[in-house]
């Protein structure tokens, strides 16, 4: 029921996302096409996701950027581990993002009070339309399982770098 791999090409290394991302209106020169389609033109198809490409741009954002996570955050990461966080995050996008309506879409996550949060917002994870623009996962129908995982392993992946 998922929907086909999408490629994104112009990039070092392609990147494998399994739905049609609306990157073109980030980043110029970005070319989308399904998977099939780069493996019938001879185009490597990497099949992990890398986030560098999407943790560059997000640091270019004064809004993004200007999120870390604080000393008492990461000391609660610390204590809890990061199971505990990931299993926190499922609980907040299950909640607050994947739903396909939500009444409160841009003001249902919070500025602080969690690491989760806070990533959410440094990442783009914080509401639909955020998910929309930079994700490019559409708004007005309820999340896969596979948006759901891609959007904890961002949050998973800027928080364990903010921990270093």
């Amino acid at each position: 029921m998922s929907a086909r791999p999408y490629l994104l090409t112009g990039r070092s290394k392609p990147l494998k996302l399994p739905w049609k991302p609306l990157m073109m209106r980030v980043v110029p020169g970005i070319t989308i096409m399904p998977t099939a389609q780069c493996k019938e033109r001879g185009l490597v198809v990497e099949e992990e996701l890398s986030f560098g490409d999407l943790f560059y741009r997000l640091s270019k954002s004064k809004f993004r950027s200007r999120f870390h996570l604080k000393e008492n955050d990461k000391e609660y990461i610390q204590n809890r581990g990061m199971k505990t966080i990931r299993e926190h995050g499922y609980d907040f996008i299950s909640k607050r993002l994947a739903p396909p309506v939500i009444p409160n879409d841009g003001k249902q996550t919070p500025m602080k009070g969690h690491p989760v949060f806070i990533a959410q917002h440094a990442t783009a994870c914080c509401c639909r339309e955020c998910l929309w623009k930079w994700h490019g996962i559409p708004k007005g129908r309820g999340l896969t399982p596979d948006e759901i995982k891609y959007i904890l392993d961002v949050i998973c992946a800027w928080i364990e770098g903010e921990m270093k």
